[in-house]
């Protein structure tokens, strides 16, 4: 359906956010600062824009600054389903093996992790923590959502794990990797977080984002990641990806589209749209290795790198 030349999508999650479309705040694309074009009208009521410039799919405009951090502040105890913060998540946090995670391999692949300093931006409960710490890195986090900062110091023993709004950090240039997994999308501001981030490295440091990937909507008309997880304020494309690097005075070190939407967190609302759950979970019983997730495109992992640097 079009609506006011935007096409509107339909609802598949029954989780949709529910913001106060009278208290939103204007914005051009959040990465390059272009104004954008409206192309979609999402299931909550937001409008997501096209960047031209830099081929980020943005929304605008944005719910204000306190309706973002009330949603975030209470994430893991209200939005997500299955993965509960309770003992048994936790022993299965601590028996995993870390090069179970490609991401993990892949980072480690570039630069040797142990004895390095991790930081993990808006860490959650604190799981990517726990598998570089097992590879011997100096790990810290933080994560705007008590809850689950609670669990990771107290079920998975993560010292230095903090409760902090993101866009608040100030960090010296201490870290030899900075991970943002998830978290890119989230934020109102992410160009200036980026900037924060890149200033924070080492050199050489790397930061490694792992985000949705909006590179197909307009290739393929593939709106599925518009449709799902609507607290997104952002999508990055590989062209995104790319300009990121120049803006940032970053080497860009890996990209690739991988991975399935994580169809466990998923209320789907209709019949029809249940037996696409069941067909994709057909799929994905098959997923066995962490090889098999690069048969997937739902996600852009990206590192970078600060080698360039004089």
């Amino acid at each position: 359906m079009i609506n006011n030349g935007t096409i509107k999508l339909p609802r598949l999650d029954k989780r949709t956010p529910i913001w106060d479309l009278n208290d939103l705040k204007e914005r051009n694309c959040p990465f390059c600062r272009a104004k954008g074009r409206a192309c979609y009208e999402r299931p909550d009521g937001l409008t997501a824009n096209l960047c031209s410039q830099c081929g980020s799919i943005y929304v605008a405009p944005i719910p204000s600054s306190d309706a973002l951090n009330y949603f975030y502040e209470r994430y893991s105890e209200t939005y997500r389903i299955h993965a509960a913060l309770n003992k048994k998540m936790a022993r299965r946090t601590l028996q995993t093996d870390p090069l179970s995670d490609f991401r993990v391999v892949e980072i480690s692949s570039v630069m040797n992790i142990c004895g390095k300093r991790v930081l993990d931006i808006g860490c959650g409960s604190g799981e990517d923590l726990v598998k570089f710490k097992k590879l011997g890195a100096i790990v810290e986090g933080f994560d705007i959502d008590k809850h689950a900062v609670h669990f990771a110091q107290h079920a998975l023993g993560l010292e230095n794990v903090a409760h902090r709004n993101v866009e608040d950090f100030e960090m010296a240039p201490i870290y030899d990797v900075v991970l943002m997994m998830d978290l890119v999308e989230h934020l109102a501001d992410p160009l200036t977080v980026l900037r924060k981030i890149s200033d924070s490295l080492v050199e050489p440091g790397l930061l490694a984002i792992w985000t949705p990937n909006a590179s197909f909507v307009q290739q393929l008309n593939d709106t599925t990641v518009l449709q799902f997880d609507l607290e997104h304020m952002q999508y990055l494309t590989f062209r995104t990806c790319r300009y990121l690097a120049d803006v940032l005075d970053l080497e860009l070190a890996h990209l690739e589209s991988v991975g399935f939407a994580d169809l466990a967190e998923r209320r789907f609302a209709s019949s029809s749209q249940k037996a696409l759950l069941s067909t994709w979970r057909r799929i994905l019983s098959n997923v066995r290795n962490p090889q098999d997730m690069r048969l997937g495109r739902y996600h852009l992992f990206c590192i970078f790198a600060n080698t360039r640097r004089k």
